[in-house]
């Protein structure tokens, strides 16, 4: 990750699962709107078992959007964010850098992620939302993110 790329951490004081994404989201949907070139946009997650039907995450896309939403990314499939950039699903497992500019929302993080993450030359941006706090503590030593609570 490059000294240039912004890095966001949603706030501790932001409670409850849903709202955590929601600030998240906003946030991805923000900087993509944004973006000074066209960027791939990824919503990163430890698994794709981290949309399985009953995953608080799965609940908050499906009431941002649609069950469509869930469906189309459980098959690879792009999904348009509101400011009309698609994205995908990537998973530990699947996320590589590309090679392409990047904004990438990370979800229920943890250190293997975040490693990952660390190690993408074309991230523009990188969103996280933690799982656990103690999951990202290093990393927000290391990089020092901004903390965001609101959208």
């Amino acid at each position: 990750m490059s000294k240039q790329t912004k890095r966001y951490i949603v706030a501790d004081k932001v409670v409850g699962d849903k709202q955590k994404f929601r600030v998240g989201f906003s946030l991805f949907n923000k900087l993509c709107r944004n973006a000074s070139n066209p960027v791939k946009a990824v919503l990163l997650t430890p698994t794709k078992h981290s949309i399985d039907d009953d995953t608080v995450l799965t609940d908050f896309l499906c009431s941002y959007n649609s069950r469509a939403i869930v469906e189309d990314l459980r098959e690879g499939r792009e999904v348009i964010l509101p400011c009309g950039v698609p994205f995908s699903l990537e998973t530990t497992q699947s996320f590589s850098d590309s090679g392409e500019p990047v904004i990438v929302l990370a979800v229920n993080t943890s250190a293997g992620m975040l490693n990952k993450i660390d190690e993408a030359k074309n991230l523009q941006a990188v969103v996280v939302v933690p799982g656990r706090a103690g999951d990202v503590a290093e990393w927000e030593e290391e990089w020092n993110p901004k903390a965001v609570s609101d959208f």
